[in-house]
């Protein structure tokens, strides 16, 4: 299937390229046509992780694509009686929507928020509304005498 073939090639990616190219080769999966208009994004972005003291090795990133792709935990969705909001962005190629379908229909009272014209890097491209989504929801679990805090 495609996403197998996807996370070997990055796997591939991860151990051969270096850490600039490997970023250039995987973002257009993580941000829209959209964030790459937006001056200096997607190249800050890639300065921030540069500069990360503590990156992934090739090692680690293979046992986490290899977990990922041998893990599907469809069937256990219905487990879940936490409460629980999944947040997706609306233009994400990487998870696409029909991921948040099926989580929707498997988690018992879930709720979802799809940020429209968002990606998969939504928490960096939209933070003040994923920010403000979340503490909505976190909010909403609060006592009532703790909601005004």
């Amino acid at each position: 299937p495609r996403g197998t073939s996807l996370m070997n090639s990055w796997k591939l990616m991860k151990a051969k390229f270096s850490k600039e190219e490997y970023l250039q080769a995987i973002l257009p999966w993580v941000f829209t046509c959209d964030d790459y208009q937006v001056p200096g994004l997607v190249e800050d972005y890639i300065q921030r992780a540069l500069e990360n003291p503590y990156p992934q090795s090739a090692e680690a990133y293979a046992r986490q694509a290899e977990a990922v792709l041998s893990y599907d935990g469809e069937e256990r969705l219905p487990n879940i009686k936490a409460p629980t909001l999944i947040i997706a962005g609306g233009n994400d190629i990487l998870t696409p929507n029909r991921f948040v379908r099926a989580m929707r229909k498997g988690i018992p009272h879930a709720g979802v928020k799809v940020v429209k014209g968002a990606g998969h890097g939504l928490v960096y491209t939209h933070p003040r509304q994923f920010n403000r989504t979340l503490l909505r929801f976190l909010r909403s679990l609060a006592p009532k005498e703790a909601r005004t805090l």
